[in-house]
């Protein structure tokens, strides 16, 4: 049975407030949080959890057991996620930049302590998300060093595994170099709690979705969250490729970016990429070129380009 409960209220100058939600399911044992829609352009997530909450509706009609909690936060920027937004509207803060917030502060930053204030008791806390200016392969990550969750982590069956370090630079939305301080990943690791982070996109893919959807029930079984009978697999499950590092193709020049390379594709040191045009003298201005062995994890799809922006990761 569903417990409904109300993290915070907002209230907005001109209509009624908003409520951020949680759902809880199962009594006692470990508790496993999943969260989704912290940037409201990000709609993958809101899928992911529309199907676990249909799923988990159904268990009692079911031969599965719930044998510890689940916890949803399905929707954490409902105004973003309303008109499209990927920052909190009324002052573009991005919420994944400001963990563990703030209770007296403005909005977002109450909002985000809202969040990690119901997921900061979780065992596992997953984080869902999607890209948006880029393509991102299916991929499972965290700074996670637990054998147990790096095995769960194997057991999801998604293409690729990268094993974070905090040595390694981040990049932001833009693809503008930042920091991981204040996401909701570095702050949950800083106090000790496991989490991953889920990602594919950048659309609302149906059929990535149920992938998604389907990897992280099978998490839940090997984490003994869930019990019963194996699921059925409409196919086989590829060998998931795990790495230690991620390399990102900045690009050199301003222009419109010609990818000419797929998506999860395997690539040799040198192997052309693509190339960055000027639509208004028909020139070539640059050429891309892979600086490593590897396999396409992220590529452009928002092709107007500015110098330094990120044109593609390679795992």
């Amino acid at each position: 049975m569903v417990r409904l409960s109300v993290l915070g209220t907002l209230s907005l100058p001109s209509a009624g407030p908003i409520q951020l939600l949680q759902r809880d399911y199962g009594q006692g044992g470990n508790l496993v949080s999943i969260i989704a829609g912290i940037h409201g352009d990000e709609y993958l997530g809101l899928y992911v959890v529309y199907r676990l909450i249909q799923w988990l509706e159904s268990i009692e009609q079911s031969a599965y057991q719930l044998t510890g909690r689940i916890r949803i936060v399905g929707c954490a920027n409902p105004l973003g996620a309303l008109i499209g937004e990927r920052f909190w509207p009324s002052d573009f803060t991005d919420i994944n930049r400001i963990f563990p917030g703030y209770q007296a502060g403005e909005a977002s930053q109450r909002l985000a302590h809202w969040i990690f204030g119901a997921l900061k008791p979780s065992l596992l806390t997953m984080d869902l998300h999607n890209g948006v200016a880029m393509n991102e392969l299916l991929h499972v990550r965290s700074y996670s060093r637990a054998s147990w969750l790096q095995r769960g982590m194997i057991k999801m069956g998604l293409p690729v595994i990268w094993y974070q370090s905090f040595q390694e630079p981040s990049t932001r939305y833009l693809e503008v170099p930042g920091t991981v301080e204040g996401t909701l990943q570095y702050c949950l690791h800083q106090h000790g709690i496991e989490n991953i982070v889920l990602c594919g996109g950048p659309d609302l893919d149906i059929k990535q979705g149920i992938r998604l959807f389907r990897a992280l029930l099978r998490l839940l079984f090997h984490i003994e969250i869930l019990h019963g009978p194996p699921l059925e697999e409409s196919e086989p499950q590829a060998e998931s490729r795990q790495v230690k590092t991620i390399t990102p193709v900045l690009s050199r020049r301003a222009g419109l970016f010609l990818a000419h390379s797929t998506l999860g594709e395997s690539v040799k040191k040198g192997s052309y990429l693509g190339e960055t045009v000027d639509v208004q003298s028909g020139q070539v201005l640059d050429q891309t070129f892979s600086p490593v062995d590897g396999v396409l994890l992220s590529l452009r799809k928002q092709p107007m380009i500015g110098e330094g922006m990120l044109l593609a990761r390679i795992a």
